[in-house]
């Protein structure tokens, strides 16, 4: 009993945690596309070395988000694969 209940916490947080944090990930895309078309009119080389640094931490963050919701959803994937294994075990 325990151990589903722990199973379905985890998800919760997992999703609970997930979700601004991929609210941020979209954000940091948006300012990204507005960094680039910002440096298409840039003439000043401190403001474009600013702005590209602005621009990998974006892009590292961003990279770093979608990889934890890739390995939530194969957690995910896992925890169903092993309900549905179990269950045609005990069918048996």
């Amino acid at each position: 009993m325990f151990k589903n209940f722990n199973k379905k916490k985890i998800i919760f947080a997992g999703l609970i945690t997930l979700i601004p944090l991929n609210i941020l990930a979209v954000y940091f895309i948006k300012e990204n596309i507005g960094i680039t078309l910002a440096l298409k009119n840039m003439q000043d080389p401190e403001a474009i070395n600013s702005l590209q640094e602005k621009m990998v931490t974006g892009n590292f963050f961003t990279a770093v988000v979608f990889t934890i919701d890739i390995v939530f959803i194969l957690f995910l994937l896992y925890l169903l694969f092993k309900m549905v294994t179990k269950s045609l075990k005990n069918l048996n």
